[in-house]
């Protein structure tokens, strides 16, 4: 029996399915999180907001431990936006984790352009926002130094 609550829910609307994944991914349910972000996707098709679906779908896949389907969201949330913060620094820390050290820096460079003070230790820093990497040990292989 559903709650009464879920019932109640505009099943069309993507921001609602977007936001309930992000809430879901940060109560431990990342999962979960992650397919409702990504059926957030599919009701949203070519919305002029689907970069940041992509970017939250990059931020609850990296979550739940999907990490090749996280790199693929946040090049597409890149693709449509390309100064749009959240997929530069999550794309920066997953090329890194993935050993793919040239990607990433060209990330923190690109990100650089709009955040000149970017760099892996301020990535590092848990009042950055980039919660969702703090949930995961990919945060610890970012490179220990600039470039």
């Amino acid at each position: 029996m559903e709650r009464g609550w879920l019932r109640e829910l505009n099943h069309a609307n993507p921001i609602a399915w977007a936001c309930l994944g992000i809430a879901k991914s940060y109560l431990g349910k990342p999962e979960d999180g992650f397919q409702h972000t990504l059926l957030a996707r599919t009701i949203a098709g070519a919305a002029p907001f689907r970069f940041q679906l992509d970017a939250l779908s990059c931020i609850a896949g990296t979550m739940a431990g999907e990490l090749d389907k996280a790199v693929h969201l946040a090049e597409a949330s890149h693709a449509l936006a390309p100064t749009f913060a959240p997929p530069l620094r999550y794309l920066s820390a997953l090329y890194a984790h993935n050993e793919h050290r040239e990607l990433s820096f060209e990330m923190v460079r690109k990100l650089q352009t709009t955040e000149p003070d970017f760099s892996y230790d301020k990535l590092r820093d848990k009042a950055y926002p980039a919660a969702g990497l703090h949930r995961t040990s990919i945060i610890n292989s970012l490179p220990a130094r600039q470039f």
